[in-house]
């Protein structure tokens, strides 16, 4: 199987185009670059897989098949597919430090950033620091904390929030669930998988800043370890490293006769 990828490109190379990386070095597909504009399967204009945060880059492609991995459009012979973190081969690494209940020092934990006017928009109409325990978010500002730092707090934390990134989502979910943090989901944050999470099950919600603490008192150590053992589960199967290869291959072969008419 062979994925193309944009010869030249402002990419930084991480998130989805990093996790293609590792499909190669795993054997599950060679890679071609080309001079196109978004990352396609097979050859330009076949099987669309559509890695950027918003439809900006979209541009009305033809396409016979396409997988779009945050915002997740309406629109004919398309499908939505899985997601990733920002840094898919630490966070393969980390994962192996995951802690259980007892050693997971952190109730609550948010750590990020506002880079532009729209994260700024969705992440400060109301203060979501109340009732986080460990929250940073510096407004265009540099990260209090490096990915590797960042990560391994994650495997020490019980519970994540999650709010809404450049697209309506961030890959901070999918860092959560791959170090079984049980995620709170806000307003604003998109859960459109091809194989979706379920509240109470994999992750449970806040309306507002108040509702967190009133979650969170509500979950004993026995609900935890089940959401936060289906968490990794859902990881392992959707985004892993072949986990997400398996999981896109299943869903094109599901709709083999549509890619081909």
């Amino acid at each position: 199987m062979k994925i193309i990828k944009p010869k030249y490109d402002q990419h930084n190379g991480d998130t989805f185009r990093e996790l293609v990386d590792l499909w190669v070095e795993n054997g599950f597909c060679e890679v071609e670059y080309q001079n196109v504009k978004n990352v396609w399967l097979n050859d330009y204009g076949d099987v669309l897989l559509y890695d950027r945060p918003t439809l900006e880059w979209y541009g009305g492609q033809n396409y016979n098949f396409a997988l779009f991995g945050n915002t997740v459009p309406n629109l004919p012979k398309s499908s939505p597919w899985i997601f990733w973190g920002r840094r898919p081969r630490l966070m393969e690494k980390i994962k192996e430090e995951r802690q259980s209940w007892g050693d997971r020092n952190i109730e609550s934990i948010f750590l990020g950033k506002v880079e532009n006017n729209v994260q700024l928009g969705k992440r400060t109409e109301v203060d979501w620091s109340k009732n986080i325990e460990l929250f940073s978010m510096p407004i265009r500002g540099e990260y209090k904390y490096n990915q590797k730092e960042y990560l391994k707090l994650l495997t020490k934390s019980k519970f994540g929030l999650c709010l809404s990134g450049y697209g309506p989502k961030c890959n901070r979910e999918i860092e959560l669930l791959c170090m079984g943090v049980v995620p709170i989901i806000t307003p604003l944050v998109d859960l459109t998988f091809y194989n979706p999470l379920e509240e109470n099950k994999h992750y449970i919600t806040a309306a507002n800043p108040e509702e967190v603490k009133e979650k969170i008192n509500n979950i004993t150590k026995e609900k935890w370890e089940e959401m936060s053992n289906n968490g990794i589960k859902w990881y392992e199967e959707n985004c892993s490293i072949e986990g997400s290869f398996n999981t896109t291959i299943e869903i094109l072969k599901k709709n083999y006769d549509r890619i081909r008419q």
